[in-house]
């Protein structure tokens, strides 16, 4: 099937297996450390490999994709994802430049995060997928880059119950936790 979209998605990948050709994709990063920047996918290349991936699962074409591709870009992947999963863009009322820029940085880490997340599960819930695709550490650091801007992004963005308190660094969770506590010692 040498279609518009597959042609499409090959070329981004065979782009960005150029940009990383040198790197050794099985290199551990410490699981706090920052990713160095030669692993790290250019925002508008990942949005483009984002939107092809998404049209070739929707024809139900992902599975002509050699496995051995699919498994590299998805551990380069997975290094895009690391690098967005523990940040957040939350700052204080009172900015000034440098936390717009700051900001700015951030929100890209973290839409850079979210497009390889993405693209990840376009590849692994495409239909007749090889098995071998099906990457544990990728599933891992999807499910841990969700569960963390839920918690630390977007809840707290929604209903202050989530928010924290910078003049204490509590939550406003552990405060409710601590008076239910206090009412049952009383009682």
């Amino acid at each position: 099937m040498e279609t518009g979209v597959y042609q499409r998605f090959n070329r981004a990948v065979e782009k960005i297996f150029d940009n990383t050709e040198d790197l050794d994709l099985n290199a551990e990063i410490e699981e706090d450390g920052d990713v160095p920047q030669e692993y790290l996918i250019p925002k508008y290349e990942l949005t483009d490999l984002c939107s092809e991936a998404a049209k070739l699962k929707s024809l139900g074409a992902m599975a002509i994709v050699p496995p051995e591709r699919l498994v590299r870009l998805l551990n380069i992947l997975e290094k895009n994802i690391r690098d967005g999963a523990k940040i957040t863009p939350i700052v204080d009322e009172d900015e000034d430049d440098d936390d717009k820029l700051w900001m700015e940085l951030v929100m890209e880490r973290i839409l850079r995060g979210m497009d390889a997340s993405l693209t990840a599960m376009y590849i692994m819930t495409a239909p007749n997928m090889n098995k071998r695709v099906y990457l544990e550490d990728v599933i891992e650091r999807c499910v841990q880059f969700t569960k963390f801007q839920l918690s630390n992004t977007i809840y707290p963005s929604f209903d202050p119950v989530y928010r924290v308190d910078n003049k204490k660094g509590w939550y406003f969770q552990d405060i409710l936790e601590l008076l239910n506590l206090a009412l049952y010692i009383d009682i």
